[in-house]
């Protein structure tokens, strides 16, 4: 049997086909455990099952897993491109689903292993406290703003800067927002440490993050967001189509002779693209081939190009180091891989012999 489901927030239609595409049944049910367990125990044990990618797959597709289940994540984009129809319903999503996994053409999503998932869950959260943070942050500013009242301080947020904070007046609504906000600040800042410790426990534990912290710039909170946004690195064949996965690549404009670069594939992992970005501008701060890298590009082609090119030869970097799972060369004395140069060893050696 072929089920397709098509997965909304409360609730989850599907339909049921057989071997020759025939309904056999077609219903809804509430996304709650009772209701997905129930689901669960009238399917067939030969029965596969597939369902979309989107923000609310992980509870459907690992209780399904954890059951046994044939699950299957599809990719909605290369999906609406095989099967686009006119009419669209939850009915018909299911439907065109359940009809391609029938005929083996479901184009599938990666599913990262569950400790992968668990590592995004924990870094994607730190991202968001982080966030939330820096709209604190900016609201703060904003009080301050309103009443024209300025400060000598590079960090307001810093030690000198709390203590200014806690002492301006300000109107008596604003004081009471800033006070709050304040209490936010606090409280935001006890959260990220939290995480920042259990991160820490995580970094200590896998030896890749040791790797990567070979690379300058590269410290345990990037180093997981790289290990949890990458995943298995051996699924990509190649660095340059890591860079593509990141976003660190020109969009490619091409016309018969005619070819044209736009900006940065924005339709990527933005998390990705953003901690290699400022791993970038970190690294180039000491002495090493990212350095020398970037200020020879930067003289040609400004400094917003060659910092992205220089993310990118971080993210080459960070390929090779989890393929080699040895120490990053920072110097540059080898430009090219391992396996490269043990060919062309082998090919001087056939060559004299």
């Amino acid at each position: 049997m072929f089920v397709g489901m098509d997965l909304h927030k409360k609730s989850t239609e599907f339909i049921e086909l057989d071997e020759k595409g025939n309904k056999i049944r077609e219903d809804r049910f509430l996304n709650t455990t009772e209701e997905l367990d129930s689901f669960i125990e009238s399917l067939d044990e030969d029965t596969k099952v597939v369902m979309e990618a989107s923000g609310v797959w992980n509870f459907v597709y690992e209780r399904l897993e954890d059951a046994g289940v044939d699950v299957k994540l599809a990719h909605p984009k290369q999906v609406k491109a095989i099967a686009n129809a006119k009419v669209k319903t939850d009915k018909i999503d299911a439907r065109v689903l359940a009809h391609l996994l029938r005929l083996d053409y479901i184009p599938e999503a990666h599913v990262p292993p569950r400790d992968i998932r668990d590592l995004r869950t924990l870094v994607r959260h730190r991202v968001s406290l982080v966030r939330l943070r820096t709209q604190v942050k900016n609201k703060i500013h904003a009080l301050l703003a309103q009443e024209g009242i300025r400060h000598p301080f590079t960090d307001l947020f810093g030690k000198g800067g709390r203590i200014f904070l806690r002492s301006v007046e300000l109107k008596k609504h604003r004081q009471r927002a800033l006070e709050n906000y304040l209490s936010v600040l606090d409280n935001l800042g006890q959260l990220i440490t939290g995480t920042d410790e259990s991160m820490e426990e995580i970094g200590d534990d896998r030896f890749e993050v040791e790797l990567l912290k070979t690379i300058p710039g590269v410290g345990t909170y990037t180093a997981l967001v790289m290990l949890a946004e990458i995943g298995d690195v051996k699924r990509f064949n190649s660095p340059k189509q890591l860079f593509s996965y990141a976003g660190v690549v020109p969009r490619v404009y091409s016309s018969g002779e005619t070819v044209r670069h736009g900006h940065i594939i924005k339709d990527s992992n933005g998390l990705l693209r953003w901690v290699a970005v400022q791993t970038a501008h970190r690294a180039v701060r000491s002495e090493n081939k990212y350095r020398r890298f970037y200020l020879k590009l930067k003289s040609r082609k400004g400094s917003k190009v060659a910092i992205v090119a220089t993310a990118r030869k971080i993210l080459e970097s960070v390929y090779w180091v989890l393929i080699r799972k040895e120490p990053a060369d920072i110097h540059g004395r080898h430009s090219k891989p391992w396996f490269v140069h043990g060919l062309e060893a082998t090919d001087k050696m056939m060559r004299a012999a």
